[in-house]
């Protein structure tokens, strides 16, 4: 009996592993085939509930299952944005579709006064001819590539200001983009806020909200610029991130890309469409280059009415960190989204 021994003790380590192996691979399986099991602590609570129109969550359809692909590594910085990107349309987007939104529109003042010079910015329009590099987006919209030249804007926060807290220096906020009335876009390609500037100058974190200028949400001021441009407002569709520079929203994207199609470098023929009842949808919607779409979706439920958002995702990468798009389509009520079917 001794001489079995050893060959006992390693029978019985290696049952003990058997036992292991299929009882994290049985519940790895129901995460799978339920998205709903909780896997890393990072879920939505399950008891959201606003008051809000649940009929209105027909916008995306979530009677689709979600599909989680083995081959992509779940990881918690993904399950957290699909988090957040939950709770930003669970408790935030669906009551202002509703009319019951706890966030109200901004401020932006009367005629008389100008919210953009108050807070120190400077806004300069120029007439120039449309971006190619954007041709073959443009193709795919309501409209077409436009003949005439379109709005470029920029926006610099360069002026001293006054907030609660007093005279503040200026942040050296830039923003950049194309505004292009013939196809109800927004594309902004430089995109250096009042935050991510503070912090690069130094100030603490828990310093910076004291020295922000009452306008500095991208939001607010592609809002802001966009009823500079056009007669109605509400015609915003389209909105469009050149060049993602954050480093999370950029990983986000490029996980996703090699998920889907094996490879970060792919061209816009190769694209990849989500909608919001895909996780990849949601943690794109989470994450922080979708926070703009969130609060234009917030803000101005009045004038944009119920939409069905869906972003497309692709990398030039030949453009190295200039190359990672990501283009939103607030989809209206009735309609067909733009850039192809969305993907299971």
């Amino acid at each position: 009996m001794a001489s079995h021994s050893p060959h006992l003790r390693s029978l019985s380590i290696l049952l003990i592993l058997v036992i292991i192996t299929l009882l994290f691979s049985n519940h790895a399986l129901r995460y799978v085939s339920n998205p709903n099991t909780p896997f890393f602590s990072t879920q939505l609570p399950s008891n959201v509930n606003n008051g809000s129109d649940r009929r209105l969550e027909s916008l995306i359809p979530l009677h689709r299952r979600h599909h989680i692909h083995v081959k992509r590594a779940v990881s918690p910085e993904f399950q957290c944005l699909v988090a957040k990107g939950k709770k930003y349309w669970e408790e935030a987007v669906l009551p202002a579709f509703a009319g019951q939104s706890r966030y109200p529109t901004p401020d932006f003042g009367t005629e008389e006064e100008d919210p953009l010079e108050e807070s120190g910015w400077t806004e300069e329009d120029e007439l120039r001819p449309s971006p190619p590099e954007w041709n073959e987006v443009l193709e795919k919209t309501e409209g077409k590539v436009p003949r005439s030249d379109v709005h470029h804007i920029s926006l610099s926060q360069y002026g001293e200001f006054e907030n609660e807290r007093g005279v503040q220096k200026p942040t050296e906020a830039v923003y950049w983009g194309w505004f292009i009335p013939e196809n109800d876009m927004v594309i902004m390609y430089l995109t250096a806020s009042p935050t991510y500037q503070l912090g690069q100058g130094g100030v603490a974190d828990a310093d910076i909200p004291a020295r922000l200028p009452r306008m500095h949400q991208l939001s607010d001021l592609i809002w802001l610029s966009w009823e500079g441009v056009v007669e109605n407002p509400g015609s915003l569709r389209y909105y469009a991130a050149q060049g993602v520079k954050n480093q999370a929203s950029a990983d986000l994207i490029k996980s996703i890309l090699q998920a889907r199609r094996g490879t970060t470098d792919v061209p816009w023929e190769r694209r990849v469409t989500f909608d919001l009842s895909s996780e990849e949808g949601m943690a794109l919607f989470g994450c922080p280059n979708g926070i703009a779409v969130n609060w234009l979706l917030i803000h101005h439920a009045a004038e944009l009415g119920r939409r069905g958002p869906r972003v497309t995702i692709y990398n030039k990468a030949e453009l190295g960190t200039d190359g990672v798009m990501m283009v939103w389509d607030m989809v209206p009520v009735g309609k067909q989204g733009s850039f192809g079917d969305v993907e299971g």
